[in-house]
């Protein structure tokens, strides 16, 4: 099971966060959300490390979830809100970046598995729930690779429908994570790829329910929508 532990990080996590530390310009910060305040390390500003890329291989694994984006936000909080449908459910979350939307499920109960398919990610989602002594089940997961495993009740997400090129992955990866009767919520600001997706889902018999909210973060507001997929 996943969820409320006083672990702290091993020795061998503390030298992955200091390694993180030293090659990203990495902050702590805190956010409320539910009535609680998380501390997080994340990555500020992103723009000093794009600036650094030099290549395509390196865009294409940049670690654009090493921000804490507003989406994340929403999501969260919609997960606080939503404790009865998350307490006891075994929760898939798809890039989980900075890890909070798992970090706050796992807080309400939820048995989670955080995912993402690169390591710093990972190390970072891992860091960030100990360090709110939560843990979570992280694995790595390439959603170009496709999906064996076990389905699950419930599968999160936040802002994950950024690049169009992997909405066919997603696309076919959806039916196979959740279990007959199960849920997908994905938290999105709007971006205009993420409506094609979402008519796509309506045509091929998903059941789409929406919700609007409005998220503070960085001296801006962002307006989110969750969308909460069914079959």
């Amino acid at each position: 099971m996943t969820g409320t532990t006083t672990s702290k990080l091993t020795p061998y996590q503390q030298s992955q966060i200091a390694d993180l530390r030293s090659r990203y310009p990495l902050e702590d910060c805190v956010v409320e959300v539910g009535g609680r305040l998380w501390k997080l390390t994340i990555a500020p500003d992103l723009e000093p490390m794009i600036a650094s890329v030099t290549t395509n291989e390196e865009l294409d694994r940049f670690p654009y979830g090493m921000a804490l984006w507003p989406s994340a936000i929403g999501l969260a909080e919609y997960i606080a809100e939503q404790r009865e449908l998350v307490t006891g459910r075994q929760i898939l979350e798809l890039g989980c970046g900075a890890g909070l939307s798992g970090i706050v499920a796992a807080s309400a109960g939820g048995d989670v598995t955080q995912t993402d398919y690169l390591s710093d990610i990972l190390t970072l989602a891992t860091n960030n729930g100990i360090s709110n002594g939560i843990q979570t089940r992280i694995e790595t997961l390439d959603w170009t690779q496709g999906f064996t495993g076990e389905p699950f009740d419930l599968v999160i997400g936040a802002d994950v429908l950024y690049e169009r090129p992997l909405h066919h992955h997603l696309f076919t990866l959806f039916p196979k994570l959740i279990k007959p009767g199960g849920e997908i919520w994905i938290s999105d600001p709007q971006r205009p790829a993420s409506q094609d997706f979402f008519d796509r889902c309506d045509s091929a018999g998903w059941k789409t329910s929406v919700e609007y909210r409005e998220v503070m973060w960085q001296g801006k507001i962002t307006e989110i929508v969750i969308y909460v997929l069914t079959r």
